[in-house]
């Protein structure tokens, strides 16, 4: 399941150096994950995409991503990718899900300069619940 969100993720990102992450999200309803992205001092923004199993009755999973002073917020269903505008430095990232239930995600996720560019790009998973 997780290869098949995994490809499914990546046809849908338009840039050939997106970085890609996928873990999973344990039965209790409180379960979170805690990821922590660095972008270089040449990023403008970061662009962060989330998947999940989209069958009737699977959590939907939700993502906030934190930089500075502002948050962006994405789910698997609907609103599935942001372009955050916070420069270089380190995004913050929560994962969690709306009800219990085992679920799968994905990320699609990069750096870009003012211009698209893709600029050095590194994740950190400080807690997998």
């Amino acid at each position: 399941m997780k290869n098949f969100l995994f490809l499914a993720l990546l046809s849908l990102s338009s840039n050939s150096f997106a970085h890609d992450f996928s873990s999973q999200l344990g039965n209790d309803i409180s379960s979170t994950d805690y990821i922590y992205i660095s972008c270089d001092n040449l990023a403008d923004k970061i662009h962060v995409e989330i998947s999940g199993n989209k069958s009737v009755g699977t959590p939907i999973i939700s993502a906030q991503i934190f930089k500075d002073t502002k948050a962006k917020n994405i789910t698997s269903q609907g609103n599935n990718s942001v372009d955050f505008q916070g420069g270089g430095g380190a995004y913050q990232m929560t994962i969690n899900k709306n009800k219990k239930g085992v679920v799968n995600y994905a990320l699609v996720y990069h750096c870009e300069d003012a211009n698209g560019e893709h600029t050095e790009t590194d994740l950190n998973e400080l807690q997998n619940q």
